[in-house]
Parts: structure tokens; C-alpha cells; sequence
């Protein structure tokens, strides 16, 4: 079975509903045009520099957030089809051998019953 993800963008997360409160969500134009990739936001939002940046730092923060959560939940939905795919493969399989193994004995116990009664008439 897959392990279960904590998808870490959340409407009940707190800095998401700050967010939503605020009207500061970022759209996806601007998540977009903020280049979230960008290594630059390292050094534009460490220390002193985030004082002047903290806008772009925090809509970049939050757009980091959704889109790594968008792919988590992407994998999730993929895993989870795998996973009930699997499943069900290997509850058929399961089913194909008591199938077989019932079969199987049912084919001996009729071949020694055949067996014994034509040599009791013999």
C-alpha cells in the first residue's frame, strides 16, 4: 500500500487562511510571473533583505506551498489507482488458486470414486 501523504496546503492551514482572510492569496498568473524555481529567493528573503522583499518572499512562500502540494496530491491520485489496482489483481489471483486447488482435489475424489466402484463390479 502507498503511504499516505499530509498534503501541507490546506484551507485549514493557518497561513493559508491568513492568506484567504487577507485577500493576499497570490493568483496563478502571479504565482507564474514570481518564478517560484528562481534559486534567487534564497538570498532575496534571508536576513535583512526580507524587510524589503516580505511581500515577494511570502507570495512566493505560498505559491511554493500550493504547487508542491498540487503535486503530492497528483502522486497521491496516481499511487492510489495503482494501489487499488493491485489489489484487485492480487484478490483475483488468490480466488484463481482456491479455484484451482478446489478443482483440483475435486477431480482426484472423483477419479479414486470412478476408480473404486469399476473395480467393486469387476
Amino acid at each position: 500500500m502507498s503511504d499516505q501523504y499530509t498534503i501541507p496546503y490546506s484551507p485549514n492551514d493557518f497561513f493559508y487562511v491568513n492568506a484567504q482572510k487577507s485577500n493576499t492569496m497570490p493568483s496563478d498568473n502571479e504565482c507564474t510571473d514570481l518564478n517560484i524555481n528562481d534559486p534567487a529567493w534564497t538570498a532575496k528573503c534571508n536576513g535583512d533583505n526580507f524587510k524589503d522583499n516580505n511581500k515577494d518572499c511570502i507570495n512566493q512562500a505560498l505559491c511554493q506551498n500550493k504547487a508542491s502540494a498540487t503535486i503530492l496530491s497528483t502522486s497521491q491520485n496516481i499511487n492510489n489507482g495503482a494501489d487499488g489496482k493491485f489489489l484487485d489483481s492480487n484478490s483475483m489471483f488468490g480466488k484463481t488458486i482456491l479455484n484451482t486447488f478446489n478443482l483440483s482435489a475435486g477431480i482426484i475424489v472423483l477419479v479414486y470414486l470412478i476408480y473404486k466402484n469399476r473395480v467393486a463390479t469387476l
